[in-house]
């Protein structure tokens, strides 16, 4: 048995999606903002500033820079969920559509666990393709996954 868990809103809670947050900010779509920087391995945020400008040509360097320092900054463990990894006797991965401020919260919170996350693979839920990538050789019917939204776990 592998178990895969969610990461946000499953283990860790936080100030809410950035991709809603910079999409309401420079009037764009959420569902494009989200597969943009859910799926780029995007490191600061300077260079999130840099990619949103050469994209979309929108800019609010104040805005971006909190924005990115609150996602690290306010990610915290849902109660209980160091306490459930910490007791499994089964394997288990981390799988999530993610991006590097909040996933680098998570690891400040959390031991090492083993990730498949998007912005790292460029891959997203509900997707195929990033789930093949979690499962490497396991058999998904010794699989479950663990998260908080029907849709995309």
């Amino acid at each position: 048995m592998h178990v895969f868990f969610d990461i946000g809103n499953t283990l860790m809670s936080g100030p809410g999606s950035p991709a809603k947050k910079i999409a309401n900010r420079f009037y764009l779509n959420t569902n494009t903002v989200a597969n943009y920087i859910y799926t780029r391995n995007i490191q600061s945020p300077e260079e999130l500033i840099d990619r949103l400008k050469e994209k979309w040509g929108v800019s609010d360097d104040v805005f971006l820079h909190t924005l990115w320092f609150r996602q690290k900054r306010l990610a915290c463990p849902i109660p209980g969920g160091r306490e459930l990894l910490a007791s499994m006797e089964v394997h288990y991965t981390c799988i999530s559509n993610i991006w590097q401020p909040f996933y680098e919260g998570f690891q400040e919170h959390y031991d090492y666990v083993n990730t498949v996350a998007s912005h790292k693979v460029g891959l997203l839920k509900p997707g195929l393709a990033i789930f093949a990538t979690a499962l490497g050789g396991l058999d998904p019917r010794d699989c479950i996954m663990v998260g908080d939204s029907y849709p995309n776990d």
